[in-house]
C-alpha cells in the first residue's frame, strides 16, 4: 500500500518538461538546477551562486528569453507559483542577481506580504513596505521611502508591516497606483522582479497578475499536476493569457525519480549542457521560501 502511494505520489508530481507542456500549452522559459547550498547566507549571495557556472549560464539564457519573448512588456515580472515552497522568492532573487551582476539595474518587490520572505532574507525590517502602499485603506506614503538599498548590487521594495493575519486581498490593492507605480519604476530600473503571493490559495488574484509579465515557477518533483492544472484552467475560465512558467529545482540525481521516470536531455532541459561533470548538485536551494 505504502509502495502503491509512492507510485501515485510521484506520478502526480511534474517531473518532466512534457508533463509543463501539456498543461501550459507551451515550454517553460528556462530551467534552474538543483543547488547544494542556501541563496543567501547573512544576506549575501552563498559561494555556490558565483561558482556554478551551468546555473550563471541558465539564468543568462532564461533572462535573453524574457527579454525577446514577444508576448512580455516592458521591465516588470512577477513571479509566482500554485503552492506554496515551489521557490519563487528563490527564482526572484536569482534573475535579479544575474541581472545585477550583468550591470543592470535591479528592483525586487516583495509582494507576498504573507510570508516576506524575499524581505526576511535580506534582513530587512521595515514599517514601510507594498502593503502600506497599495492598502487602499492606508493613508498617501512616498514611493521614495519604499525603495531600500541591499548589501548586493540591487534595490528592494519590501513586504511591509502587515499587522493581524488578513491576506492581501485583490479587492485591497489599488490597481491603477500599482501601474502608476510600475510605470515610474521602470523608467529607473532595467528589471524588476516581483514575488507574488501563491496563486492556488489566491485565485482571485489571477486577475491582477494578467496586468504585467508573470511567470509561474514550476518546481522539479514538488508541484502537483493538479495544482498547475487548476491554476491554468482558472486563467481559461476568466478568458486571459496564461502564465509563461519556469523549470526549477531539477535533481537529475534523485534516486526516487529514477526509479519511476526515464529521462532524456530534451526532456528536461538541459540538452548541449552537459550536466554532471563536477556541477555538485545537492540538496538546499533555500526552500521553504
Amino acid at each position: 500500500f505504502i509502495v502503491l502511494l509512492d507510485i501515485f505520489s510521484l506520478k502526480n508530481r511534474i517531473q518532466l518538461i512534457p508533463q509543463i507542456r501539456d498543461h501550459a500549452k507551451k515550454n517553460p522559459l528556462g530551467t534552474i538546477p538543483h543547488l547544494k547550498d542556501f541563496i543567501l547566507q547573512q544576506g549575501k549571495p552563498s559561494k555556490e551562486i558565483f561558482e556554478n557556472k551551468f546555473l550563471e549560464e541558465n539564468l543568462k539564457k532564461i533572462l535573453l528569453t524574457i527579454k525577446s519573448n514577444a508576448k512580455f512588456r516592458k521591465k516588470t515580472y512577477l513571479i509566482s507559483s500554485s503552492s506554496t515552497a515551489e521557490g519563487k522568492t528563490s527564482v526572484t532573487f536569482l534573475l535579479g542577481h544575474i541581472a545585477s551582476q550583468l550591470n543592470k539595474k535591479v528592483l525586487l518587490i516583495d509582494m507576498d506580504v504573507e510570508k516576506a520572505s524575499l524581505s526576511n532574507i535580506h534582513n530587512i525590517k521595515n514599517n514601510y513596505g507594498f502593503y502600506e502602499y497599495l492598502n487602499n485603506k492606508t493613508k498617501r506614503i512616498s514611493a521614495s521611502k519604499l525603495i531600500m538599498k541591499t548589501k548586493n548590487k540591487y534595490d528592494i521594495i519590501p513586504a511591509g508591516n502587515r499587522k493581524g493575519k488578513q491576506n492581501l486581498s485583490f479587492e485591497q490593492i489599488n490597481t491603477k497606483k500599482f501601474m502608476s507605480l510600475i510605470r515610474m519604476l521602470e523608467k529607473k530600473y532595467d528589471y524588476i522582479f516581483c514575488d507574488s503571493m501563491p496563486l492556488n490559495y489566491q485565485p482571485e488574484l489571477i486577475p491582477f497578475t494578467s496586468l504585467i509579465n508573470t511567470i509561474l515557477t514550476v518546481r522539479h518533483n514538488k508541484t502537483s499536476v493538479s495544482s498547475l492544472k487548476f491554476i491554468m484552467s482558472e486563467y481559461n475560465k476568466m478568458d486571459l493569457d496564461q502564465p509563461q512558467t519556469l523549470f526549477n529545482d531539477i535533481d537529475f540525481k534523485s534516486s526516487r525519480v529514477f526509479r519511476m521516470t526515464t529521462y532524456n536531455s530534451d526532456e528536461l532541459g538541459t540538452s548541449g549542457y552537459g550536466y554532471g561533470y563536477g556541477y555538485g548538485y545537492g540538496y538546499g536551494y533555500g526552500y521553504g521560501y
